[in-house]
């Protein structure tokens, strides 16, 4: 180990003291690891599942950032999912740009989204406003429950993009004239049930 001078560090607890920070190589991989005291500093660990490979870029950044910080600061993981999933609407409904992320699922739920996912979008977006909102919600949010906000957040993913991906890559096997014949009994289908809704 190597030492390095003397640090001040805070706990969870907000309890300072004076450390001497370490760093020695990993046992397992022959990476850098740097201690302060008996706290791994170096590498971050991260908490909850990888993100849906299907998030838009914008929505990725914000969920891997929530996995930094959610073992120090469960409430600033939960908005930022509540973010992820803003921006996760944003990419599946662009023309609802500027407007609330309340109004903005209650719109998608017109348009025909399953209730269980408006559910799961409420979920992660009112425990991640309480993550900064002063008295919505309590200020200690539970971990276990930030880990329960990402496995929604993939959920919400898996059923606007990832899945419609997976019915679409298995339709278009179908060959070109059949597809045409399905679209054009669809078509039929559809106008039919406009005419009995008038």
């Amino acid at each position: 180990m190597v030492p390095f001078a003397l640090m001040r560090h805070s706990d969870r607890a907000g309890h300072e003291a004076i450390y001497e920070p370490t760093y020695r190589l990993c046992d397992a991989c022959k990476g850098p690891v740097l201690f302060i005291g008996k706290s791994l500093v170096y590498p971050r660990s991260t908490t909850g599942p990888l993100p849906n490979a299907d998030l838009p870029d914008d929505a990725m950044k914000s969920f891997n950032e929530a996995r930094l910080v959610a073992t120090d600061s469960p409430r600033a993981a939960a908005a930022l999912l509540r973010l992820a999933i803003e921006q996760l609407t944003l990419h599946v409904a662009p023309h609802l740009k500027g407007k609330q992320l309340n109004d903005r699922i209650g719109e998608l739920l017109k348009a025909g989204l399953d209730e269980s996912v408006g559910e799961m979008l409420d979920s992660v977006r009112v425990i991640g406003n309480g993550g900064v909102h002063a008295g919505e919600l309590d200020p200690d949010i539970d971990p276990s429950l930030v880990v329960s906000l990402f496995e929604l957040v993939n959920e919400v993913c898996d059923e606007l993009l990832s899945s419609p991906k997976r019915r679409k890559a298995i339709f278009d096997r179908i060959p070109q004239d059949q597809r045409d014949s399905i679209d054009r009994r669809n078509s039929k289908a559809l106008a039919g049930r406009k005419g009995d809704a008038a």
